[in-house]
């Protein structure tokens, strides 16, 4: 495995969740501490959060609390058509525009960019969830492109 010694850093899946979000299994969800005001800050399923970062302890449904309210992206609520309000696969756009970020020594001007990036980047990642789903109910596997 390349590290960032050899210029190719930690390998890791394409594309980043937001700034409010967690990954949890593959997607992109509001952090559950957002959501619970803290009070179970760890995400242990889905729609599912959790007092302690603790498998064992949130088996206990004392230490859990289970909601539909829990199961969305971090746009919900944001009034921004741009950002996902429904759990997502990690997005490019946020990976690449954090990249230019990094490489330009600012943020000025380029957000607008990376808010015009992500929001043409949304049906692409709208379909590869789609077909993530379709793969799993049918039990087949994903094609990448």
């Amino acid at each position: 495995v390349a590290g960032t010694a050899e210029g190719q850093g930690c390998p890791h899946s394409v594309g980043s969740c937001m700034v409010d979000e967690e990954f949890s299994l593959g997607v992109c969800y509001k952090k559950c501490s957002i959501l619970t005001n803290n009070m179970y800050p760890y995400r242990s399923a889905a729609e599912t959060c959790c007092r302690y970062n603790n498998h064992l302890a949130c088996l206990d449904a004392a230490n859990v609390n289970t909601s539909a309210d829990f199961g969305v992206g971090g746009g919900k609520g944001d009034h921004v058509n741009a950002t996902p309000s429904a759990p997502h696969a990690p997005l490019l756009a946020l990976t690449e525009a954090l990249k230019n970020i990094i490489v330009s020594g600012g943020l000025g001007a380029s957000m607008n960019s990376t808010l015009n990036t992500l929001q043409a980047s949304m049906p692409q990642q709208a379909a590869l969830m789609d077909t993530a789903a379709a793969a799993a109910a049918g039990g087949g596997s994903m094609n990448s492109t």
